[in-house]
């Protein structure tokens, strides 16, 4: 190392190339004399490598997009979680009312309330309109396919179980996403749908296997 101007380093080759690099050594506690030919040669050239690697991916948006893939994957676990949750507490109103339609009415009533607040919240009668003006015909099967989703997985909650239920759904699911993938990617190689199709017929053995006990 040599003094450069103002008293500063200036580094040599194989050691912190930036000043960048000087000021992260410092405030990571590491005291830079020239009494130091070498802050640790190895730990330093490390250390400017993930300093290097930061500002890359702060230009490219990797970093944002790890956040978002973990992000994303922490709101599915939850959403598993939670589904089990409401169905075992859907199942149970179920066995304290005449019909199942009592449980599904509550489920779909809470959650009209809760959209219908927060859509009047962040555009008020705007946002009527254009809920009005989006209304299809089409528009309408997620809403049936949903309350038929919610109906068989409490009439699986209780006269299956909770596992067998979530096995025969996960599987079937995964084939379906599998086979609308597959007629999505238009020039995919077989190749590279062998691990996905693998990995179905695995998930299918192992819902049999949950599920054979129960029919």
């Amino acid at each position: 190392m040599k003094r450069g101007i103002a008293g500063s380093m200036s580094w040599s080759p194989g050691s912190i190339g930036n000043q960048a690099s000087l000021h992260l050594h410092q405030s990571l506690g590491f005291v830079v004399t020239a009494q130091m030919p070498q802050v640790g040669t190895h730990f330093g050239r490390w250390l400017d490598l993930t300093f290097m690697q930061l500002q890359l991916d702060e230009r490219t948006g990797t970093g944002r997009d790890w956040m978002n893939q973990s992000l994303t994957l922490a709101f599915l676990i939850a959403a598993g979680i939670g589904l089990v949750v409401q169905n075992t507490l859907m199942a149970r109103i179920t066995q304290t009312s005449s019909t199942i339609l009592i449980a599904m009415l509550l489920n779909s009533l809470v959650g009209i309330v809760l959209f219908v607040s927060i859509l009047w919240f962040k555009q008020g009668m705007a946002g009527f309109g254009e809920l009005v003006s989006s209304v299809r015909w089409w528009t309408l099967i997620p809403g049936l396919l949903g309350s038929f989703f919610v109906f068989a997985s409490i009439s699986g909650y209780q006269n299956v179980g909770a596992a067998t239920t979530i096995a025969v759904l996960v599987a079937s699911q995964l084939i379906g996403g599998l086979v609308l993938d597959i007629f999505r990617s238009h020039g995919v190689p077989l190749r590279a749908l062998f691990g996905p199709i693998c990995g179905a017929i695995l998930l299918v053995v192992g819902a049999w296997l949950v599920a054979r006990r129960s029919f």
